[in-house]
């Protein structure tokens, strides 16, 4: 390892697909991100997964508008946190904000507690990559919260497997996520 000239910590091990990998899942949740000498990535290297160059792209922080929606939720920070950590592929910091008697939607079959969520998370996240962006968040009642996301399945290779727009609901109790559902829109 060797620090880059944008004060980036590099791996001379990492693979182009595990370099461009990382510096998609930076660029989605990074302020700035410099992406000339990552991995000894020039920046004509770098592209995003819709093709287009990625270059020294700045990522717009999540301020609680999306596609110019505006997101009235009492629970909204604690939702927007959910999504970034999810779309980091971040289990522990997205444990952090679930209940420990956590019950989340695995198909038809409903996962309980945090071991089973992480397992499941673990296991589609070795497959694909989903980036979930809300769209809306609108409380539904005092402690569950409806979020309309824009969702995109990537696979590993960063080509895109599929697109759609769910909408997911919380039950949140004490701050944290106790129950997740969805449907398809």
């Amino acid at each position: 390892m060797k620090l880059g000239k944008h004060g980036f910590l590099l791996d001379d091990s990492l693979s182009r697909r595990e370099a461009m990998r990382l510096l998609t899942a930076l660029i989605s949740g990074a302020a700035l991100l410099p992406l000339t000498g990552v991995a000894g990535l020039a920046e004509d290297d770098v592209t995003g997964r819709s093709g287009e160059r990625a270059t020294k792209q700045t990522s717009k922080p999540n301020t609680g508008k999306s596609n110019g929606a505006i997101m009235n939720s009492k629970h909204k920070d604690l939702i927007l946190q959910a999504y970034a950590a999810f779309n980091r592929q971040d289990a522990n910091a997205l444990l952090a904000l679930v209940g420990d008697d956590v019950d989340w939607p695995e198909d038809d079959v409903r996962l309980h507690g945090k071991d089973a969520v992480r397992a499941y998370w673990l296991k589609e996240w070795a497959k694909i990559h989903p980036h979930d962006e809300p769209v809306t968040i609108s409380d539904l009642s005092e402690e569950r919260s409806a979020v309309r996301i824009d969702q995109v399945v990537y696979a590993l290779d960063g080509s895109v497997i599929s697109r759609g727009m769910f909408e997911h609901m919380y039950q949140i109790k004490d701050r944290l996520i106790v129950r997740m559902d969805l449907k398809k829109l």
